[in-house]
């Protein structure tokens, strides 16, 4: 039987609108994904440790690159790697947002 394997991948804070994008490699082809955002409370300045208005983010884009073999030749590395893309946005056009990015896989 396939195990889930699970973990945060990275906390960031946004600024309003925001959007940033991250990636990692390599990754495993044939693996099934799993990707979310969470706004976590980690505004400085919150009264009583909780932030006064609501926090919104999302996720945009996943997407996926296999690297060409033009990466040995031109020395860039990665040649035949498999890298995951992820791109997150803070939807709030007032307010900053800190979130944490999971991710699970089956392993």
């Amino acid at each position: 039987m396939a195990e889930v394997v699970y973990g945060m991948w990275l906390e960031l804070h946004l600024q309003p609108g925001q959007e940033i994008g991250w990636f990692f490699e390599p990754v495993r082809q044939n693996t099934v994904r799993w990707f979310t955002a969470v706004p976590v409370n980690d505004v400085v300045g919150a009264f009583d440790g909780f932030t006064d208005y609501d926090q919104f983010v999302e996720i945009t884009r996943i997407y996926y690159v296999l690297k060409g073999d033009i990466h040995a030749r031109d020395g860039t590395g990665g040649a035949r790697d498999l890298q995951v893309n992820v791109f997150v946005k803070n939807s709030s056009d007032t307010n900053p947002v800190t979130y944490q990015l999971w991710v699970a896989e089956v392993a």
